[in-house]
C-alpha cells in the first residue's frame, strides 16, 4: 500500500495467522497487517492440529496413557492438543499383598475398599464411619454429591451415607478444610438431628455437638434451624446459643433494612 496516496498493489504483503477466521471457515486464512488482504488454504492437519495455523478439530486426537482423576475415574489426553477423552470407570484389581487394597489397571490409581458388616470391615477391622469421614475430609471425594465407586458388590451409596457416627458428623462440620460450605454443615447437622430426635444411648451426645456447631461452625442464618434440632431443653436453653441466636438475627434485621434502603434510594442507617 502506498503510503501517499493509498494505493494498493499485489505485492510485499504481511500476512499473518487470522487465528479467529481460520477455526470458523474451515481453511487456513492469512490476512495482510497493512491492507486487509487475506487468503485461504487448505488446513493441513497433523491428526486433530492444523500445523500451519493450530486449528483443532474434534478427530484425529492420539489418546496417550491413562490419566487418573481421583476416586470417580480415569481420562486420557491427547498427545497433540492435550484434550480429555471422555472420563472412563477405573478397572480395579485386587492387590494381593495388602488388604482391602486394590489398583487400576488403566491408570495405576489405587484406593482401598472395604467389606463392610455392621459398621466393620470383615477382612481388616476398619470403622466404616470413620473411614469415609478422614476420606471426605482428605478432600478427595465430595460430600453429598459423590457416589462411592467400588470394585466390590452392592449398590452405590453416596459417601456421606456412610458416616453414621456423631463424633464423625461432629468432625466435618467443624472442619475448615476448604470446600465444606454452610449448606454442607447444615446437612451434617440434621444427620446429628436426627440421632438425636431417634433418643437411645447418642441422643446426648448428638445434642452437645448440635451445640458446639451451633456456637463454633459457620452456618450463616441456618443457626437457628439447626438449633431447633436440639431435643434437650437444658441444653437448647443455653444462654451462648441464645445470644449467638440473637446475634443472627440482628444481622438479619439490618440486612433486611439494608435492602429496603437500596431499593428506595435511601441510606438505611
Amino acid at each position: 500500500m502506498c503510503a501517499r496516496c493509498g494505493e494498493r498493489r499485489d505485492e510485499g504483503h504481511s500476512y499473518q495467522i487470522d487465528a479467529e477466521r481460520s477455526a470458523s471457515s474451515g481453511q487456513c486464512v492469512i490476512v495482510c497487517a497493512a491492507c486487509g488482504a487475506y487468503k485461504s488454504h487448505p488446513h493441513e492437519w497433523n491428526g486433530c492440529t492444523c500445523l500451519r495455523c493450530g486449528a483443532r478439530r474434534d478427530e484425529g486426537h492420539e489418546w496417550g496413557a491413562a490419566k487418573p482423576r481421583g476416586h470417580a475415574g480415569h481420562y486420557h489426553p491427547c498427545t497433540i492438543c492435550g484434550e480429555r477423552s471422555q472420563e472412563e470407570p477405573h478397572s480395579f484389581k485386587r492387590v494381593k499383598s495388602r488388604k482391602c487394597n486394590y489398583r487400576c489397571t488403566a491408570c495405576g490409581y489405587g484406593g482401598e475398599w472395604h467389606d463392610f458388616l455392621d459398621g466393620v470391615c470383615v477382612e481388616c477391622g476398619i470403622d466404616e464411619s470413620r473411614h469415609y469421614c478422614d476420606l471426605i475430609l482428605s478432600g478427595e471425594v465430595w460430600h453429598f454429591d459423590d457416589w462411592e465407586y467400588s470394585p466390590l458388590p452392592g449398590p452405590r451409596i453416596r459417601y456421606i451415607d456412610h458416616v453414621k457416627s456423631v463424633s464423625d458428623l461432629r468432625r466435618l462440620a467443624l472442619s475448615d478444610r476448604g470446600g465444606i460450605g454452610d449448606a454442607n454443615r447444615v446437612g451434617f447437622a440434621h444427620k446429628i438431628g436426627e440421632i438425636a430426635e431417634a433418643g437411645g444411648p447418642n441422643a446426648h451426645e448428638a445434642n452437645l455437638a448440635l451445640r458446639d456447631i451451633v456456637l463454633n461452625a459457620s452456618l450463616g442464618w441456618s443457626v437457628s434451624s439447626v438449633a431447633g434440632l436440639i431435643t434437650e431443653p437444658e441444653i437448647a436453653s443455653d444462654p451462648k446459643i441464645a445470644e449467638k441466636l440473637r446475634q443472627v438475627e440482628q444481622s438479619r434485621d439490618e440486612f433486611e433494612r439494608a435492602m429496603i434502603a437500596a431499593d428506595s434510594g435511601r441510606p438505611w442507617w
